[in-house]
C-alpha cells in the first residue's frame, strides 16, 4: 500500500512539475507587445496607394444615350454594314472622329447630323458610331480627326433606329 501511495504521489508530482514548466514557457516564448516593437516587426512597404486613381486624361469613350442600343458600324456612315452594337451602360474607346466641327451641336432630326461620326475600338478592330447617339466622355478635341473618313447624310429607315 505505501508502494501504492509512492507511486501516486510521484504521478502526481510529475505532472505539476510539466504543467508549471509548460506554463513558464508559454509566457518566455509570447514577445511583449508594445507599439514600438509592433511597428519594428512589420515590413513599411516601398509605395503608397493613391485613394482613387485618376483616369488618364488622354482616353475618351462613348457609351449610348438614354439606355438605348447604338448600332456600331464598319465606316462612318448608314451606308456601312454593322459589326455590332453598344448597349446601355458600356463604353467603347473613342480614337477619332470624321472631322466635324466639334463646336457643332446635335439637333433634333438624326437626319441633319449623320455626318458627324466617332472612330472607336471594337473587338480588336475599327468601327464607327454616329456621334449624335452617344455621349461622349472625354476630350474629342485631343484625339485625331480623320479628314478622308467617307459620311453620309442620307436619311434611310435605319437611321431613325439607333445609329
Amino acid at each position: 500500500m505505501a508502494r501504492k501511495r509512492s507511486f501516486l504521489f510521484a504521478a502526481a508530482f510529475l505532472a505539476l512539475s510539466l504543467t508549471l514548466t509548460a506554463f513558464v514557457f508559454a509566457q518566455e516564448s509570447t514577445p511583449d507587445v508594445t507599439p514600438d516593437a509592433t511597428q519594428e516587426a512589420l515590413p513599411s512597404p516601398d509605395f503608397t496607394l493613391e485613394a482613387e486613381a485618376t483616369p488618364d486624361p488622354s482616353l475618351v469613350f462613348v457609351t449610348p444615350l438614354q439606355d438605348s442600343v447604338v448600332n456600331v458600324r464598319r465606316g462612318p456612315g448608314l451606308q456601312h454594314r454593322v459589326r455590332g452594337v453598344l448597349r446601355p451602360n458600356r463604353y467603347l474607346e473613342a480614337v477619332a472622329y470624321n472631322d466635324f466641327d466639334l463646336d457643332r451641336r446635335c439637333t433634333e432630326d438624326l437626319g441633319n447630323d449623320l455626318d458627324m461620326w466617332i472612330q472607336v475600338t471594337f473587338n480588336e478592330g475599327d468601327a464607327w458610331v454616329a456621334r449624335c447617339v452617344v455621349e461622349v466622355v472625354g476630350d474629342l478635341s485631343l484625339l485625331p480627326a480623320v479628314v478622308d473618313a467617307e459620311a453620309t447624310s442620307e436619311v434611310t429607315p435605319e437611321a431613325t433606329q439607333a445609329s
